[in-house]
């Protein structure tokens, strides 16, 4: 069992190290991140967490000049806490983070490009932020239905909102404003115990829609 886990900490040490080299970094991170070192004994690796001293669980590195990809991380398998929000990450998010038991997913104000991946829905995310980036394509059904807190602000997802949308989790909070969204709203639940932002797309009865509710409107609806 010790074997294992040596060999599971190593490999993730790889991984993070794999990553962290396709990258430009801050200087401190650069220096606390070392390969061949162990992530979990080594307690000096900036932004990285374990559990039980066993397998990364959360990595947490905001604004930290990261310009990288995220596909090496998908072998970080026991990455429950992703958050590296304010960097200038680019490429698509890796469809084997479906792979992953993640359920905090921060990657707003990026460059990050392409869909979100159909699989994300295979996870229960307590938060996704993804605003602030160059995201296309629609949004996935579950994908609004069964998360906390979810944020697809200020990218470029078109097409119809899902038919779920609506069925949230009591007091959860949405924000898919300023997208290139479209549709009558008023073949979709009305919001009434969550909060809601669908400003500032192509959406038809906005208003109406949101009488009753928290929703905000901008000046395009």
């Amino acid at each position: 069992k010790q074997w294992y886990q040596r060999r599971v900490r190593a490999d993730e040490g790889t991984a993070l190290t794999q990553f962290l080299s396709n990258c430009y970094a801050s200087s401190n991170l650069t220096l606390t991140w070392k390969s061949g070192r162990d992530p979990c004994s080594d307690k000096n690796w900036r932004g990285v967490l374990c559990e039980d001293d066993i397998s990364v669980s959360s990595i947490t590195l905001n604004n930290a000049g990261l310009n990288c990809s995220l596909d090496p991380l998908v072998g970080l398998t026991s990455l429950k806490t992703l958050s590296l929000a304010s960097n200038s990450l680019q490429g698509t998010i890796p469809d084997g983070f479906s792979t992953l038991p993640l359920e905090v997913l921060v990657l707003s104000n990026n460059k990050l490009w392409g869909t979100l991946p159909n699989s994300l829905t295979n996870l229960n995310f307590l938060t996704l932020d993804l605003h602030n980036n160059n995201l296309i394509g629609t949004i996935p059904a579950l994908l609004v239905s069964e998360t906390d807190y979810l944020d697809l602000s200020s990218n470029k997802l078109g097409g119809f909102l899902p038919k779920t949308f609506g069925d949230f989790v009591a007091d959860s909070f949405v924000n898919v404003s300023n997208n290139l969204l479209s549709g009558n709203l008023a073949f979709y639940a009305t919001p009434t115990n969550f909060t809601v932002d669908v400003s500032c797309n192509n959406f038809r009865t906005v208003q109406a829609w949101c009488a009753n509710s928290t929703c905000k409107l901008c000046s395009r609806n």
